[in-house]
Protein backbone atom coordinates (compact mmCIF):
# COMPACT_ATOMS: atom_id res chain seq x y z
CA UNK A 1 0.00 0.00 0.00
CA UNK A 2 1.26 3.30 -0.49
CA UNK A 3 1.99 5.45 2.16
CA UNK A 4 0.01 8.93 0.93
CA UNK A 5 0.48 12.13 3.51
CA UNK A 6 -1.74 15.45 1.99
CA UNK A 7 -0.30 18.27 2.72
CA UNK A 8 -1.25 22.16 1.76
CA UNK A 9 0.81 22.19 -1.38
CA UNK A 10 2.07 19.10 -2.17
CA UNK A 11 1.37 14.95 -2.45
CA UNK A 12 3.86 12.72 -1.51
CA UNK A 13 3.94 8.99 -3.42
CA UNK A 14 6.48 6.87 -2.71
CA UNK A 15 8.56 9.90 -2.56
CA UNK A 16 7.32 11.38 -5.47
CA UNK A 17 6.35 15.23 -4.59
CA UNK A 18 3.83 16.59 -6.78
CA UNK A 19 3.40 20.32 -6.54
CA UNK A 20 0.24 21.59 -7.10
CA UNK A 21 -1.28 22.98 -10.08
CA UNK A 22 -0.92 26.89 -9.36
CA UNK A 23 2.33 26.69 -8.25
CA UNK A 24 3.58 24.74 -11.02
CA UNK A 25 2.44 26.94 -13.44
CA UNK A 26 3.95 29.58 -11.90
CA UNK A 27 7.34 28.01 -11.71
CA UNK A 28 6.20 26.47 -15.56
CA UNK A 29 6.03 30.23 -16.31
CA UNK A 30 9.59 31.12 -14.24
CA UNK A 31 11.46 28.90 -16.08
CA UNK A 32 9.96 30.02 -19.42
CA UNK A 33 11.04 33.44 -18.71
CA UNK A 34 14.17 32.45 -17.99
CA UNK A 35 14.95 30.33 -21.04
CA UNK A 36 13.64 33.41 -23.25
CA UNK A 37 15.78 35.69 -21.58
CA UNK A 38 19.10 33.43 -20.97
CA UNK A 39 19.64 31.57 -24.43
CA UNK A 40 22.08 29.07 -23.10
CA UNK A 41 20.31 27.60 -19.89
CA UNK A 42 21.48 24.18 -19.58
CA UNK A 43 19.20 23.03 -16.72
CA UNK A 44 17.44 24.81 -14.23
CA UNK A 45 17.33 23.06 -10.43
CA UNK A 46 14.37 23.88 -8.10
CA UNK A 47 15.67 23.14 -4.16
CA UNK A 48 14.22 24.54 -0.61
CA UNK A 49 11.18 24.09 0.36
CA UNK A 50 9.19 23.74 -2.89
CA UNK A 51 11.30 21.04 -3.77
CA UNK A 52 11.55 19.44 -0.90
CA UNK A 53 7.69 19.31 0.51
CA UNK A 54 7.45 21.47 2.94
CA UNK A 55 6.40 24.86 1.20
CA UNK A 56 4.17 27.16 3.28
CA UNK A 57 2.41 30.78 2.16
CA UNK A 58 5.51 32.40 3.06
CA UNK A 59 7.77 30.39 1.13
CA UNK A 60 9.76 31.20 -2.34
CA UNK A 61 11.17 29.27 -5.31
CA UNK A 62 15.21 28.77 -4.79
CA UNK A 63 16.49 27.90 -8.02
CA UNK A 64 19.94 26.90 -9.19
CA UNK A 65 20.54 27.95 -12.82
CA UNK A 66 23.25 26.07 -14.73
CA UNK A 67 24.22 28.77 -17.84
CA UNK A 68 26.61 27.15 -20.56
CA UNK A 69 29.47 29.40 -20.82
CA UNK A 70 28.74 32.34 -18.02
CA UNK A 71 32.45 32.48 -16.80
CA UNK A 72 33.15 36.28 -16.23
CA UNK A 73 29.81 37.67 -17.41
CA UNK A 74 27.87 36.19 -14.47
CA UNK A 75 26.70 39.16 -13.15
CA UNK A 76 25.26 40.54 -16.08
CA UNK A 77 22.95 37.30 -16.43
CA UNK A 78 21.87 37.38 -13.44
CA UNK A 79 20.74 40.94 -13.85
CA UNK A 80 19.12 40.15 -17.25
CA UNK A 81 17.02 37.23 -15.16
CA UNK A 82 16.06 39.33 -12.50
CA UNK A 83 15.07 42.01 -15.31
CA UNK A 84 13.38 39.34 -16.96
CA UNK A 85 11.32 37.93 -14.47
CA UNK A 86 10.38 40.95 -12.11
CA UNK A 87 7.14 41.23 -14.32
CA UNK A 88 5.76 38.28 -14.42
CA UNK A 89 6.40 36.59 -10.74
CA UNK A 90 4.29 36.53 -7.79
CA UNK A 91 5.99 34.60 -5.77
CA UNK A 92 9.68 35.55 -4.92
CA UNK A 93 12.31 34.05 -6.09
CA UNK A 94 15.97 33.33 -5.02
CA UNK A 95 18.13 31.95 -7.65
CA UNK A 96 21.79 30.78 -8.02
CA UNK A 97 23.64 31.39 -11.36
CA UNK A 98 26.39 28.92 -12.11
CA UNK A 99 28.51 27.45 -15.11
CA UNK A 100 28.39 23.83 -15.43
CA UNK A 101 31.98 23.23 -14.55
CA UNK A 102 32.02 25.53 -11.28
CA UNK A 103 28.55 23.87 -10.60
CA UNK A 104 30.35 20.11 -10.75
CA UNK A 105 33.20 20.85 -8.75
CA UNK A 106 31.30 22.85 -5.90
CA UNK A 107 28.97 19.72 -6.06
CA UNK A 108 31.46 17.03 -5.45
CA UNK A 109 32.17 18.53 -2.12
CA UNK A 110 29.99 16.81 0.64
CA UNK A 111 29.97 20.15 2.52
CA UNK A 112 28.45 22.59 -0.04
CA UNK A 113 24.94 23.67 -0.22
CA UNK A 114 25.23 22.85 -4.26
CA UNK A 115 26.25 19.27 -3.18
CA UNK A 116 22.48 19.13 -1.45
CA UNK A 117 20.95 20.66 -4.58
CA UNK A 118 22.40 18.03 -6.40
CA UNK A 119 21.56 15.07 -4.36
CA UNK A 120 17.88 16.87 -3.04
CA UNK A 121 16.90 19.51 -5.91
CA UNK A 122 14.67 18.86 -8.72
CA UNK A 123 15.58 18.97 -12.02
CA UNK A 124 12.46 20.89 -13.40
CA UNK A 125 12.00 20.70 -17.41
CA UNK A 126 12.98 23.57 -19.68
CA UNK A 127 10.67 24.99 -21.98
CA UNK A 128 12.21 25.48 -25.48
CA UNK A 129 14.43 28.53 -26.65
CA UNK A 130 12.29 28.44 -29.73
CA UNK A 131 15.07 31.06 -31.19
CA UNK A 132 17.73 29.08 -30.99
CA UNK A 133 16.01 25.88 -31.81
CA UNK A 134 15.04 28.46 -35.23
CA UNK A 135 19.38 29.13 -35.60
CA UNK A 136 19.53 25.09 -35.00
CA UNK A 137 16.77 24.29 -37.89
CA UNK A 138 18.34 27.24 -40.56
CA UNK A 139 21.72 26.00 -39.92
CA UNK A 140 20.51 22.41 -40.46
CA UNK A 141 18.46 23.32 -43.95
CA UNK A 142 21.79 24.72 -45.28
CA UNK A 143 23.39 21.75 -44.81
CA UNK A 144 20.82 19.73 -46.27
CA UNK A 145 20.63 22.07 -49.28
CA UNK A 146 24.17 21.65 -49.16
CA UNK A 147 23.96 18.20 -49.45
CA UNK A 148 21.28 17.80 -52.04
CA UNK A 149 23.40 19.90 -54.41
CA UNK A 150 26.02 17.36 -53.99
CA UNK A 151 23.63 14.37 -54.69
CA UNK A 152 22.59 16.42 -57.96
CA UNK A 153 26.31 16.94 -58.96
CA UNK A 154 27.14 13.05 -58.18
CA UNK A 155 23.84 11.90 -59.83
CA UNK A 156 24.54 14.19 -63.04
CA UNK A 157 28.02 12.57 -62.72
CA UNK A 158 27.06 9.25 -62.69
CA UNK A 159 24.71 10.28 -65.73
CA UNK A 160 27.78 11.78 -68.01
CA UNK A 161 29.97 8.59 -66.91
CA UNK A 162 27.07 6.18 -68.55
CA UNK A 163 26.09 7.48 -71.04
CA UNK A 164 29.60 7.97 -72.64
CA UNK A 165 30.33 4.66 -71.78
CA UNK A 166 27.92 3.20 -74.10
Amino acid sequence: MYNILKRQYNYFIRGVIRINEEVQRELDLLVQKICETVSSVQKIILFGSHAYGTPNEDSEFDLCIVVEGVGARKRGVINRINWGIYDVMETPVDFLVYGPEEFLERASRTVTMEHKIALNGRTVPKTHNLLMLHKSCRKLDEESSLILEQCVQLNGYATDIRLSVF
